[in-house]
This record gives structure tokens, C-alpha cells and sequence, in this order.
């Protein structure tokens, strides 16, 4: 009988083992995906940083651009 109730004892061991492995699993699983979300609004900020970039570089290098020097004229008259 005491065969018995040792090996209950090691089952038991290896369940509560088990829960707790799979409960720190589900830690480091929530924990992956946050850094996964984390690490794609990252990637989504710096390409929408990278286009407003590109997009002012053009419109700077271009002269009909609204940033460019304009002519004016004056009317006679007008100093």
C-alpha cells in the first residue's frame, strides 16, 4: 500500500509541475504577443514617418511647390 500511495504522491507532483509550466507558458505567450503589437504599431509609426519625410523632401526640391520663393509685383504706385 505504501507503493501506492508514493507513486499518488509523484502523479501529483507531476500535475501541479505541469500546471505551473503551463500557466508561466501562458505568461510568456501574452507577453510575446504584446511585444508583437508593440513592434508592429513601431513599424507602422516609423513608415508613416519615412513618407511625411520622402513626401517634404519632394515638395521642397520641387519649385512650384507652395514653400517656394514667389514673385511679386507691385503696382504703380505701390513701394
Amino acid at each position: 500500500m505504501a507503493e501506492v500511495q508514493e507513486i499518488k504522491r509523484q502523479v501529483c507532483a507531476i500535475v501541479e509541475s505541469a500546471q505551473e509550466q503551463s500557466s508561466g507558458l501562458r505568461q510568456i505567450n501574452t507577453a510575446v504577443n504584446q511585444l508583437d503589437q508593440d513592434t508592429q504599431k513601431n513599424a507602422a509609426t516609423v513608415e508613416e514617418a519615412m513618407a511625411a519625410n520622402y513626401s517634404l523632401a519632394n515638395e521642397v526640391r520641387t519649385p512650384e511647390s507652395s514653400h517656394s520663393a514667389k514673385t511679386i509685383e507691385f503696382l504703380p504706385g505701390d513701394k
